[in-house]
């Protein structure tokens, strides 16, 4: 999607927030990383790209492919949408 990305590009975004580097930015802020979850829209965003370059509705023929193959972004942890949840442990 390049430049046409509505968020961060992708393959760079997920460098920055990882569960390293969230558990780090807690840790020096007097945090805990309470959960981190991914559930991303990645195939939606790629499919209405393509659908609206191509005029074509690709969606209505992967209907029932986008939750599994989203499923598969989110479990390796690269989606591109994220829930953190940090949990206070002290005043910094």
């Amino acid at each position: 999607m390049g430049s046409r990305q509505n968020t961060l590009y992708p393959y760079q975004h997920t460098a920055f927030f990882d569960k390293k580097s969230l558990e780090f930015l807690a840790k020096k802020t007097g945090f805990t990383l309470h959960s981190l979850e991914f559930y991303g829209l990645d195939v939606m965003d790629y499919l209405c790209m393509k659908q609206y370059d191509d005029q074509y509705d690709y969606f209505d023929k992967l209907r029932e492919a986008v939750p599994l193959l989203q499923a598969v972004i989110d479990k390796q942890g690269i989606g591109n949408h994220l829930r953190v949840i940090f949990k206070k442990t002290k005043n910094v």
